[in-house]
């Protein structure tokens, strides 16, 4: 199982092959089960509207990744409940990351899955607590 994050969702969209060093190991690993906390949705689509503004893409080809996205099938996690949130807080706060950010390594560690970033500071933390990383 795959908990992929915001980043790396908008540069699978994007087409940021550049990104990838090994591009066709790392799209071979998504035929795993993938899923995503609740806040993915709004930080991917923000995310795309900002290229919109930026004129990277259309809102047509928006609707085309979204359409793409639900190729994938990737599940969405429920919103957390209040004692949830408090406890992702928390994390954050000891981890020093955003709430965002430790929401996807509590996901990735909550379902022994792998955490799927290019975000610096999720990777060392989450590399901390033992939590596999692709890429790796």
């Amino acid at each position: 199982m795959i908990v992929i994050d915001a980043s790396v969702t908008v540069a699978l969209l994007l087409n940021e092959d550049h990104i990838f060093e090994n591009s066709e190991r790392l799209f071979d690993n998504l035929g795993e089960p993938v899923i995503a906390p609740s806040h993915w949705v709004a930080e991917v689509g923000n995310a795309l509207v900002i290229n919109v503004r930026r004129g990277r893409v259309t809102l047509d080809q928006f609707a085309f990744m979204a359409d793409q996205l639900s190729r994938l099938e990737i599940r969405i996690n429920a919103v957390p409940t209040l004692e949830e949130m408090t406890m992702i807080a928390s994390y954050a706060s000891e981890w020093k990351l955003t709430y965002y950010d430790a929401a996807y390594i509590h996901a990735a560690r909550a379902n022994s899955a792998v955490l799927f970033t290019f975000d610096k500071k999720m990777r060392q933390t989450a590399s901390q607590l033992n939590v596999q990383l692709l890429p790796e």
